[in-house]
């Protein structure tokens, strides 16, 4: 209930946002007008920037609390505003503010110590009393809750706002028909006045009493009408109504219309974009955001809603792209997070325990990021960092414990690996992958059972990227379930399953271009590993594109491939090896002198494989055309007594060195 009233004044909040755009200088006012148009990042980021001007002003400090907290860092918010209350300690809306966000932290005491110096301050205050009374309530002290609700009432009888405060908290002590008694006193009182439907409609939401609830909504916008006031903000809480409950093309329809008429105020836009990205409609949402971009181009919203375009595109690459864009111009939160998850999804797990990690730090609250953290070390194969990580999280997320199974798996343990399992499908989150590794290796008799390495192949082909199977889309597990069928000899059933796949995921690209391998179809495979390693560095892709382009005789573009490959696994002799031979085709097909490159990949595939008969079969060919015969005709010999029946080493070695044994 804590997190409804938080949430509910935050929208209240973007109700009253302002419309239209002013040229104001001031760094105070810029952050406040930011604040009205409901931007609290913007806002935040220039009071932290002009910090040193206004350190020793209170209402630096409580614009600065304000605009962390509608930013949901509600630590932050605290802080700032304990600054503003020290240096005013006196003034009755910094008390206010500052004892309801102790409520909201669960620091009761604190709480009560700042109640009891606003009734000092001014012992008439009715807010001290509501502060008390919900503390008394989160305490569960309900009958001392209600005496305090009923001394601040007495104090100011013909307040509606306190009815509709006084509602709200016998809202969070769940007497519904008190709260609504609460609300009709204030409609009584100000029967004109737009908030009193608003609260009313959202009592009837949560005792999901639709019908009830969207009529309040709509009676709030025609008294908003007659008043000849501005009603798009009204128009807006409608189409929030219609997300909560479950019809989002209502919302959708009602933004697209507020958006159209409402130029100035880029929230709807915004608002439009998410709906949008929610509904799959990449198409309106690209749109608005080209048309917001021109208008408000110093906005943070637009590369970070771009950023999850691409990320719902799989673009994972220019995913990373926006969200560092993002946080160049906003240090928010969600920005890192999400580019902490591109980096991961690209295959740059180091860059993204970075972002996460900020995340976390200034964000505490951000489960999502400890999670993805939580799966990198485990990734990383730091199970000791991984599991106290997740022992923030434990035990009332689920998606802590699919960790957690993994982890277990990982280790071995499967009485561990057992308990998560039971946990798992008592809170109806089966896993039918996980527990088939788990049958594999803790029930199956077999001394070295065979786990499904092919359906790692999509994830480098390591069992220990297991945990970005638990936190990847749901794609991923039909994806999984065709490399499955394919190891298990059932091609048919990979064939139908990878048809039903959608979208434009990298791996269900990679997937068609191994379908279209084992159908012959060279090209349509070059195809789809081209679209792979645009949108994510996947050395598996990288490698395979090689091979194909080597085998297609485009050596210039069969290079580069391998060189790509090579950033991701710098010593793999296989790809060095590749790379070699290949600049030897090339300088061939082109008559040119051989490239040092190529003398450089070949020695280091020879120092990480010095006893692979291909790998000196290629140094010596790299020799040869550099002009170093003598060393090339032995390491042909040495290539030779590894792999004495292979015929392409000898005829090798008998074009370029006759007189050689």
């Amino acid at each position: 209930m804590k997190k409804l009233i938080l949430a509910l004044g935050i929208f209240m909040f973007c109700v009253a946002c302002q419309q239209g755009q002013k040229k104001i200088t001031d760094p105070l006012s810029q952050a406040a007008l930011y604040l009205t148009q409901g931007n609290p990042w913007r806002a935040y980021n220039i009071l932290a920037q002009h910090q040193s001007e206004y350190v020793d002003q209170a209402g630096y400090w409580f614009l600065r609390g304000q605009a962390a907290l509608r930013c949901g860092n509600l630590n932050e918010a605290v802080k700032s505003l304990e600054v503003a209350v020290s240096l005013s300690p006196k003034e009755p809306r910094y008390l206010v503010k500052l004892g309801y966000l102790y409520v909201i932290t669960n620091c009761y005491d604190k709480a009560t110590a700042v109640a009891k110096s606003l009734l000092e301050v001014d012992p008439e205050n009715p807010y001290a009393h509501l502060i008390l009374g919900q503390v008394e309530a989160f305490s569960g002290e309900f009958r001392q809750a209600q005496k305090d609700i009923e001394q601040a009432l007495a104090q100011r009888p013909e307040d509606y706002q306190l009815y509709l405060d006084a509602g709200d908290l016998y809202l969070l002590l769940k007497d519904f028909e008190k709260a609504k008694e609460m609300y009709e006193k204030a409609r009584t009182l100000k029967p004109t006045n737009p908030s009193v439907p608003l609260a009313l409609a959202n009592l009837y939401l949560l005792q999901k009493d639709y019908q009830k609830a969207e009529s309040e909504i709509k009676t709030a916008i025609k008294l908003v009408q007659e008043k000849n006031l501005p009603v798009a903000n009204y128009q807006a809480y409608l189409a929030e109504f219609y997300l909560r409950t479950g019809q989002p093309q209502k919302a959708l329809a009602i933004y697209q219309e507020l958006t159209q008429k409402e130029g100035a105020n880029y929230f709807f836009a915004l608002r439009l974009v998410e709906i949008a990205l929610h509904l799959n409609q990449k198409t309106l949402a690209e749109e608005t955001l080209s048309s917001l971009e021109k208008d408000f181009p110093e906005l943070f919203e637009i590369p970070y809603l771009r950023g999850h375009l691409a990320l719902l595109d799989g673009r994972y690459k220019d995913a990373v792209g926006f969200f560092s864009q993002a946080v160049s111009m906003a240090e928010d939160p969600r920005a890192y997070f999400y580019l902490g998850l591109a980096q991961w999804l690209s295959g740059f797990p180091q860059q993204a325990r970075i972002n996460l990690k900020k995340a976390v730090t200034k964000d505490p609250l951000l489960s999502e990021a400890n999670l993805i953290l939580a799966a990198l070390e485990l990734e990383e194969n730091e199970p000791v960092l991984a599991r106290a990580t997740l022992l923030d999280l434990l035990p009332y997320d689920p998606r802590a414990h699919q960790l957690l199974l993994a982890l277990n798996l990982q280790e071995g343990d499967c009485e561990g690996a057992s308990r998560e399992i039971a946990f798992l499908k008592k809170v109806g989150r089966n896993q039918p992958l996980l527990e088939e590794i788990y049958r594999l290796r803790c029930e199956t008799r077999e001394p070295a059972p065979r786990l499904p390495l092919q359906a790692w192949t999509i994830f480098r082909q390591e069992p220990e990227q297991l945990p970005k199977y638990v936190m990847a889309p749901r794609l991923y597990l039909g994806a999984l379930q065709v490399a499955l069928y394919w190891e298990n000899g059932q091609p048919k059933k990979a064939r139908q399953k990878l048809a039903r796949l959608q979208g434009e995921s990298p791996v269900v690209f990679y997937l068609r271009a191994l379908e279209a391998l084992k159908d012959g179809e060279r090209e349509a495979a070059i195809v789809s590993l081209e679209k792979v390693v645009s949108r994510i560095s996947f050395f598996e892709a990288e490698v395979l594109l090689g091979e194909l382009y080597l085998e297609e005789e485009d050596f210039q573009s069969a290079a580069e491939a391998f060189r790509r490959a090579l950033l991701l696994k710098p010593r793999d002799p296989l790809v060095l090896n590749n790379l070699a031979w290949t600049l030897v085709q090339l300088s061939e097909k082109e008559g040119k002198t051989l490239p040092e490159e190529a003398v450089t990949v070949a020695e280091k595939a020879l120092e990480v494989a010095p006893d692979n008969p291909a790998v000196l079969d290629t140094v010596a060919m790299v020799y040869h055309l550099s002009g170093m015969k003598e060393v090339a005709c032995r390491t042909w010999r040495k290539a030779r007594e590894l792999a004495p029946s292979n015929e392409i080493i000898a005829r090798h070695h008998a074009s370029w060195c006759p007189a050689s044994p």
